[in-house]
């Protein structure tokens, strides 16, 4: 037979105990305990223990079948759950099975994960691709455009040709040393120039150092990162800078605390207020007048 791990003495049978002496009842616990133990139960010779023990045991050996039939029960359910589809021999699993399993699945899960890792490598790795081919069509078309400023000889007469372009490009790398460095090129001449007749008197100083200030623009906020020299010189976009639209907004004004009204201070003459509370100055002449407020 399995034993539980433990056993119920209930409550009903206390009566029985507390009949006997503190002696008899520790005989009784102990005889309890080697039953429970090793299902044999030892006679003291003493009529009232042994039959309180018989009690007791009779009441665990209950328990313990029970608790074995209910083992019997689940081992039973356990085993049809097991059971093959054609009816033939149960086939459980062994814990070095389970193990074997559980080690495949992990090293599938495992496997997934580095796929998982290999892709984002190679979408990783395209991405710096087509940002250096990019970045060389870029350079490209800058380098064609500087080698075709030689071709425009015919605009020195130009007013285009009265700017110091280089002025404008190391006042922009400078001041806007957070964004891609812009170089000379007939486009960006070009943007200049027309850039010039839509600030009408703000310097190109003023105008960098607007777009520096502002949170948006630079990226510092972790919202864009699209500005640059070529995106500022667009007319659209100039436009908004100057009007402000990309400025930081201005903090918030702290508002006034709420009005509490000043506190009416009112002082008395104890003396009189000691007489109306005595009536001490019904003596006294026109006390009527006095108590009840009247003039004259």
């Amino acid at each position: 037979m399995k034993k539980p791990k433990l056993f119920y003495l209930h409550n009903d049978n206390r009566s029985l105990v507390n009949r006997l002496s503190d002696e008899q009842a520790g005989k009784v616990l102990k005889a309890i305990y080697n039953f429970a133990d090793g299902g044999e139960i030892e006679e003291t010779g003493d009529i009232a223990v042994d039959t309180v023990v018989d009690v007791f045991t009779n009441v665990i050996a209950r328990q313990y079948e029970a608790y074995n039939e209910k083992c019997e029960k689940m081992r039973a359910n356990a085993l049809k759950r097991y059971n093959k589809k054609d009816g033939s021999a149960t086939a459980c699993k062994s814990r070095e099975d389970k193990d074997k399993d559980e080690d495949e699945n992990k090293e599938k899960y495992e496997d997934k994960d580095k796929e998982k890792d290999k892709e984002k490598d190679e979408d990783k790795k395209e991405n710096e691709n087509k940002e250096k081919e990019k970045r060389e069509i870029e350079n490209k078309k800058e380098k064609e455009d500087n080698s075709s400023l030689s071709d425009f000889s015919y605009l020195s007469n130009s007013p285009c040709n009265q700017v110091d372009y280089s002025s404008v490009y190391n006042s922009y790398n400078s001041i806007c040393s957070d964004m891609v460095t812009a170089t000379d090129s007939l486009s960006r001449r070009c943007a200049v120039d027309n850039a010039m007749e839509l600030l009408d008197g703000v310097t190109f100083d003023e105008l960098f150092e607007r777009v520096q200030q502002s949170d948006f623009l630079t990226g510092r906020n972790g919202k864009w990162y699209g500005c640059n020299f070529d995106w500022i010189m667009q007319p659209e976009h100039l436009q908004k800078i100057m009007s402000g639209a990309y400025d930081n907004p201005l903090p918030k004004k702290p508002s006034p605390p709420p009005y509490t009204p000043p506190r009416r201070q009112t002082s008395y003459d104890l003396r009189e207020v000691m007489k109306l509370d005595t009536l001490d100055f019904v003596d006294e002449e026109g006390w009527e007048k006095k108590k009840f407020g009247i003039n004259g």
